[in-house]
Protein backbone atom coordinates (compact mmCIF):
# COMPACT_ATOMS: atom_id res chain seq x y z
CA UNK A 1 0.00 0.00 0.00
CA UNK A 2 2.99 2.33 0.70
CA UNK A 3 4.22 1.83 -2.54
CA UNK A 4 1.32 2.26 -4.09
CA UNK A 5 0.93 5.89 -2.24
CA UNK A 6 4.22 7.21 -2.94
CA UNK A 7 3.95 5.99 -6.89
CA UNK A 8 1.48 8.11 -6.75
CA UNK A 9 2.79 11.06 -5.15
CA UNK A 10 5.43 10.70 -7.76
CA UNK A 11 3.10 10.95 -10.51
CA UNK A 12 0.99 13.98 -9.29
CA UNK A 13 4.69 16.06 -8.43
CA UNK A 14 6.08 15.08 -11.67
CA UNK A 15 2.14 16.58 -13.41
CA UNK A 16 2.95 19.43 -11.51
CA UNK A 17 6.41 20.04 -12.67
CA UNK A 18 5.18 19.61 -16.19
CA UNK A 19 2.37 22.36 -15.81
CA UNK A 20 4.56 24.69 -14.47
CA UNK A 21 7.13 23.98 -17.09
CA UNK A 22 4.34 24.32 -20.01
CA UNK A 23 3.10 27.80 -18.54
CA UNK A 24 4.32 30.37 -20.91
CA UNK A 25 6.88 32.35 -18.82
CA UNK A 26 6.47 35.89 -17.98
CA UNK A 27 8.65 38.59 -19.35
CA UNK A 28 10.25 40.81 -16.68
CA UNK A 29 12.92 43.67 -17.40
CA UNK A 30 16.24 43.15 -15.51
CA UNK A 31 19.75 45.33 -15.29
CA UNK A 32 22.34 43.82 -15.31
CA UNK A 33 25.90 45.64 -14.17
CA UNK A 34 29.13 44.85 -12.33
CA UNK A 35 29.17 45.63 -8.74
CA UNK A 36 31.33 48.72 -9.57
CA UNK A 37 28.33 50.10 -11.65
CA UNK A 38 30.07 50.39 -14.76
CA UNK A 39 28.20 48.41 -17.62
CA UNK A 40 31.46 45.81 -18.31
CA UNK A 41 31.83 42.56 -16.85
CA UNK A 42 35.51 40.69 -15.97
CA UNK A 43 34.53 37.62 -17.01
CA UNK A 44 38.10 36.46 -16.10
CA UNK A 45 37.85 37.25 -12.49
CA UNK A 46 35.45 34.34 -11.04
CA UNK A 47 34.76 36.27 -7.57
CA UNK A 48 33.58 39.32 -9.85
CA UNK A 49 30.02 39.76 -8.44
CA UNK A 50 27.01 40.81 -10.91
CA UNK A 51 24.33 42.47 -9.53
CA UNK A 52 21.34 41.77 -11.61
CA UNK A 53 18.28 43.84 -11.04
CA UNK A 54 14.67 42.58 -11.69
CA UNK A 55 12.85 45.49 -12.45
CA UNK A 56 9.47 46.54 -10.87
CA UNK A 57 6.62 48.91 -12.71
CA UNK A 58 3.07 49.33 -12.31
CA UNK A 59 2.58 45.99 -14.39
CA UNK A 60 5.01 44.02 -12.50
CA UNK A 61 5.20 43.52 -9.07
CA UNK A 62 9.16 42.41 -7.84
CA UNK A 63 7.80 41.59 -4.62
CA UNK A 64 5.81 38.54 -5.90
CA UNK A 65 9.11 36.69 -6.66
CA UNK A 66 9.90 33.45 -4.86
CA UNK A 67 13.53 34.75 -4.26
CA UNK A 68 15.11 30.91 -3.95
CA UNK A 69 14.33 30.13 -7.53
CA UNK A 70 16.24 32.46 -9.04
CA UNK A 71 18.55 31.69 -11.33
CA UNK A 72 21.03 33.36 -13.80
CA UNK A 73 23.31 31.96 -16.01
CA UNK A 74 23.34 28.75 -14.22
CA UNK A 75 24.26 30.08 -10.65
CA UNK A 76 21.55 31.13 -7.89
CA UNK A 77 22.64 34.29 -5.56
CA UNK A 78 24.82 34.41 -3.58
CA UNK A 79 22.87 34.79 -0.22
CA UNK A 80 19.74 32.65 -1.77
CA UNK A 81 17.34 36.06 -1.49
CA UNK A 82 18.53 38.78 -3.00
CA UNK A 83 17.11 42.37 -1.26
CA UNK A 84 14.45 45.12 -2.32
CA UNK A 85 15.08 48.36 -2.95
CA UNK A 86 14.09 50.93 -5.56
CA UNK A 87 16.97 50.86 -7.75
CA UNK A 88 15.75 53.25 -10.58
CA UNK A 89 14.19 55.87 -7.95
CA UNK A 90 10.34 55.70 -10.01
CA UNK A 91 8.77 54.81 -6.31
CA UNK A 92 8.60 51.11 -7.77
CA UNK A 93 10.09 48.42 -5.69
CA UNK A 94 12.95 46.32 -7.85
CA UNK A 95 14.42 43.22 -6.36
CA UNK A 96 18.49 43.12 -6.50
CA UNK A 97 20.54 39.86 -6.73
CA UNK A 98 23.84 39.32 -6.50
CA UNK A 99 26.13 36.72 -7.95
CA UNK A 100 29.92 35.39 -8.67
CA UNK A 101 30.87 35.27 -12.31
CA UNK A 102 32.44 32.05 -11.82
CA UNK A 103 29.08 30.16 -10.67
CA UNK A 104 27.51 31.40 -14.19
CA UNK A 105 28.12 29.62 -17.05
CA UNK A 106 28.58 33.05 -18.61
CA UNK A 107 31.76 33.06 -21.19
CA UNK A 108 33.87 36.35 -22.30
CA UNK A 109 31.97 36.41 -25.55
CA UNK A 110 28.80 36.05 -24.69
CA UNK A 111 26.64 39.55 -25.14
CA UNK A 112 23.91 38.94 -23.38
CA UNK A 113 22.56 37.52 -20.17
CA UNK A 114 19.46 35.48 -18.54
CA UNK A 115 17.39 35.83 -15.74
CA UNK A 116 14.90 33.05 -14.97
CA UNK A 117 12.78 31.61 -11.69
CA UNK A 118 8.99 31.51 -10.35
CA UNK A 119 6.45 33.91 -8.82
CA UNK A 120 5.20 32.51 -5.51
CA UNK A 121 1.99 31.59 -7.51
CA UNK A 122 4.25 29.47 -9.69
CA UNK A 123 4.22 31.01 -12.81
CA UNK A 124 7.54 31.42 -14.23
CA UNK A 125 9.30 34.30 -15.49
CA UNK A 126 12.45 34.95 -17.20
CA UNK A 127 14.47 38.43 -18.24
CA UNK A 128 17.02 39.07 -20.20
CA UNK A 129 19.84 42.34 -21.04
CA UNK A 130 22.60 42.92 -22.70
CA UNK A 131 25.84 42.51 -21.12
CA UNK A 132 29.59 43.58 -21.80
CA UNK A 133 32.25 41.05 -21.07
CA UNK A 134 35.79 42.14 -20.46
CA UNK A 135 38.51 40.19 -20.02
CA UNK A 136 40.75 41.89 -17.18
CA UNK A 137 42.69 39.35 -15.34
CA UNK A 138 41.53 37.56 -12.16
Amino acid sequence: MKRGILANCAIVGLLLWVATMAMAAVTVDIDIRSASDTDSINCSNPKEVITVVIIGTSDFDATQVDTRSVEFEGAFEMNMQGHFEDIDGDGDIDLVFRFRMGDTVLRCEDTEGKLTGLLVDGTPFEGTDAVKMVSLGP
